[in-house]
């Protein structure tokens, strides 16, 4: 076998091998000798005319070209790799998708775990809303404040829309056993033993729904059900079974759903529509709105340089100076796209830029369909 027909084969697993295992070019050229000589000597040996010498003679090419490309590659490797990785977070930067934008726009609390998911629900309404409202977010001088006049008023249009689906029926009644039944469940044996009390009371709580509950009673209920579970709302999945499974936090649970269920189920009998795509759309609207309210309310406040662009900005100036001085255009060069490319990514990031720049994505993707 010739050193052209090994390079054929030998480089391709040198190069995988020298990217994943060599960080450097020594550990890339071992790895890279010990390959291309068992791969490059394997290949010979396996020809019905080798004899131990040609074995020797290619093992000896593999092993020499493996270890030339696997230390070229163990070198390069990394850097490749870093630049790659570099190369697509600089994309993502200036180019995010919609949803990564108003998320980096809005920055919401770390805690708002269901922020990400309100987001995909409401940004087509947010977005209908601002044509309707005649807001030119995407070319705005304040598109932050632009937002929370949007996002307030899609909020009001979806509570009207809400309103005049349940009003003609809100006297219309559901089942109150089933909502108590529910709860009792909740009350275990266990429970009657090293919590007299607990089991006491929420027996007692779920006595409250055994009766016929009006479709109006049943909303508000709902509505102060879920002003009290704020907290388990904000918790991911984990947290959230943690408090199912304590009988103390599970019964309020147990009676929002039950009651938001019957609630569903009674307007899809007498409306055929059961309502709960505007519920699940205005909740998402008021979460985004009080994280876009807060923003807005920094925003105002932040000075327009940092203390650490104030260091650095007459950084950069007096090297670009210093430089031009000097005659070194090099450095001038350097110290003054310094700062323009700091300020550049700066503006690129500000929370009005980047809601700038989701809106005109949005009217890219939906045009003068709505």
């Amino acid at each position: 076998m010739k050193l052209g027909s090994w390079c054929t084969v030998a480089p391709l697993i040198t190069i995988s091998s020298g990217m994943i295992t060599g960080s450097h070019a020594a550990t890339g050229s071992a790895t890279g000798t010990a390959v291309g000589g068992l791969s490059s000597g394997g290949m010979e040996a396996m020809k019905p005319d080798s004899t131990a010498k040609s074995i020797a003679e290619q093992t000896g090419v593999g092993m020499l070209g493996g270890g030339i490309v696997g230390g070229a590659t163990g070198f390069l490797g990394p850097v490749i790799g870093k630049g790659i990785r570099l190369g697509v977070g600089a994309y993502k930067s200036i180019n995010p998708t919609v949803k990564d934008a108003l998320f980096r726009a809005i920055k919401p609390v770390k805690s708002n775990v269901m922020f990400d998911k309100h987001l995909d629900t409401a940004i087509p309404t947010i977005y209908q809303t601002s044509k309707e409202m005649g807001k030119d977010i995407a070319h705005s001088s304040q598109p932050l404040q632009d937002l929370v006049d949007v996002v307030g008023q899609a909020k009001k249009n979806i509570w009207s829309s809400w309103q005049q689906l349940i009003g003609p029926v809100k006297k219309a009644t559901i089942n109150g056993n089933k909502i108590a039944d529910n709860i009792e469940k909740g009350v275990t044996d266990w429970l009657k033993i090293h919590n007299p009390a607990a089991a006491e009371r929420i027996t007692a709580f779920a006595q409250n729904f055994r009766k016929p509950l009006t479709l109006e009673k049943s909303e508000e209920y709902v509505e102060a059900l879920n002003n009290e579970l704020h907290t388990y709302y904000a918790k991911n999945k984990v947290g959230q079974n943690v408090l199912k499974n304590d009988p103390e936090s599970n019964y309020l649970i147990t009676t929002v759903e039950s009651l938001r269920d019957a609630l569903y189920s009674k307007l899809g009998e007498l409306r055929s529509d059961s309502g709960k795509q505007l519920k699940q759309l205005y909740g998402s609207l008021s979460n985004i709105q009080n994280e876009v309210q807060g923003r807005n309310i920094v925003s105002s406040r932040q000075a327009p340089m940092s203390l650490q662009e104030q260091i650095n900005y007459p950084m950069a100036v007096a090297r670009g100076v210093a430089g031009a001085a000097r005659g070194d255009f090099r450095q001038a060069a350097e110290g003054l796209a310094q700062v323009a490319i700091s300020r550049g990514m700066k503006e690129m990031n500000t929370s009005e830029e980047l809601i700038r720049r989701a809106f005109q994505k949005l009217e890219q993707q939906f045009g003068k369909k709505l």
